[in-house]
Parts: C-alpha cells; sequence; structure tokens
C-alpha cells in the first residue's frame, strides 16, 4: 500500500497568552489499492547535443522527427543512440543513463521519443531533449495495458507541441491504471533550459513527418507516402552536406 502526505499543521494566536500555537489538521494518509508508483513506473525528460556531423545530421535531417522512437543501446561502456542504420548519434552519461540502465536491467520496457530539437546557429551544433517513458510490464497486465496506452498519449501530445508532465505521483498513478491509461495531466511543464544562442529546430510533428513515418513502418498502402519519404531523405542529405561541409 502506498501513502500520501502526511498531517499538515496550521498556526494560530492563543488568546489567552498571545503565545503563537501549532495545531495537526486532520488529514488521512492516501492509501493506495495499486502498487507503489516508483516500483513499476519512470518519467523523465534529459537533452544531449550532436557531436560530430553524423548526429546533427540525425537531428536535422529524416530521422529527427518529434515523437520518433529512439533506439536505445546498452553495454558495459553506458548507453548509445542508434541511427536506423545502426551508427551510433550519441552516447550518453549520467543520471539520464544511470536510471534508464536500471531499468533496463530490470526488464522494464523503455519508450524513449524526441521531444524538441534545437540548433546553435554560431557553433553549427544541434541538440535534442528526449522524453523517458518507463515501466514494468511484467507486475500485470492490466497496468501494463494501461501505461501503454498512456504513453501513447503523453507521446500524441509531444507531436502536438506540447510538453506534458511525465513524473507521477501516487494518486495520478492510480488514476491512470483505473482509467485504463486515458488519464494525464492537461498541465504542461516548463521547458528545459535554452543554452545561450539556441534556437528551436523542431517542436512538433508536421503533416509530412507523419507520410515519412509511415513509409518508415511500412503502414501505408500508397507510393505517394514512400516518394515523399525518399525525397525528404535525399534533400536531408543534400542539406546536410551543403550546411556542414561545403559551406
Amino acid at each position: 500500500m502506498s501513502a500520501g502526505n502526511a498531517g499538515e499543521t496550521k498556526s494560530y494566536k492563543d488568546r489567552t497568552s498571545g503565545a503563537v500555537q501549532a495545531v495537526l489538521l486532520e488529514n488521512p494518509r492516501y492509501e493506495s489499492r495499486f502498487p507503489d508508483v516508483n516500483s513499476i513506473y519512470d518519467g523523465f525528460y534529459f537533452m544531449f547535443s550532436s557531436t560530430d556531423k553524423r548526429s546533427a545530421s540525425f537531428l536535422a535531417g529524416g530521422e529527427g522527427i518529434i515523437g520518433l522512437a529512439l533506439k536505445l543501446a546498452f553495454d558495459d561502456e553506458g548507453l548509445s543512440i542508434l541511427a536506423r542504420d545502426g551508427s551510433v548519434v550519441a552516447r550518453i552519461e549520467g543520471q539520464a543513463a544511470n536510471r534508464l540502465r536500471e531499468h533496463h536491467d530490470k526488464g522494464w520496457v523503455i519508450n524513449a521519443a524526441l521531444a524538441t530539437t534545437l540548433y546553435h546557429e554560431k557553433e553549427k551544433r544541434f541538440a535534442a531533449e528526449v522524453a523517458c517513458l518507463c515501466f514494468d510490464a511484467e507486475f500485470d497486465e492490466t497496468h501494463s495495458q494501461a501505461l501503454t496506452t498512456f504513453t501513447k498519449n503523453i507521446i500524441g501530445r509531444i507531436n502536438a507541441g506540447l510538453r506534458p508532465a511525465l513524473e507521477l505521483e501516487q494518486q495520478q498513478l492510480d488514476k491512470v491504471i483505473e482509467s485504463k491509461g486515458a488519464w494525464y495531466l492537461t498541465k504542461n511543464t516548463p521547458s528545459s533550459p535554452k543554452e545561450k544562442g539556441m534556437m528551436y529546430y523542431k517542436r512538433r510533428r508536421t503533416w509530412a513527418d507523419y507520410l515519412v513515418v509511415a513509409a518508415m513502418n511500412g503502414n501505408i498502402g500508397c507510393q505517394i507516402a514512400n516518394i515523399v519519404f525518399w525525397i525528404g531523405l535525399v534533400a536531408a542529405i543534400a542539406f546536410a552536406v551543403w550546411w556542414f561541409i561545403i559551406r
């Protein structure tokens, strides 16, 4: 069982002595009928920057789409983000890498998606914010299905250019499970502080991005989407070559 906040205190002035007294207000501890939130779910954002032309072209091109699931690879030295061809785009270290490693070792489902991309004009460098939603899919099928639906809804809000809260308190997790994943916080969280000189490059998914993702996943039957994808990919590569090599 999980508990909420303990009772709160309220101060008042004693009429007889004039002293300020503090009394404990009645505030029963919240009791949950679901598992402790920290035992089955974790959600957070983290940032990474491009370090070479390959990682810069990844974020600037057809794979740097908002909401696109990122490929993660764990090894003895840490964590890497991979492109579709398997090449390393970025190495992740620090608290984010440790949290993801812990969840990976426990066998949790890890959903990592691009939330925003940024560009530094002076330094010719890209950066990205990643949304991570991780949960224990083996604990209970009902809880797993609810968190899977919740994750899809959150990614959908990110695609629309919003920045939803990812961390959940116990009562919020209970609402997610009770609603079968339909519940989420309507209030957005502030964006991570930008480095000086950084400007937003992408903050939402466009209709063209949806076509590209559909073609990537093979979920569209018409050839137009494939043509759009390849044209976009070639254009992105040409732009990256011109921007980072020729100019």
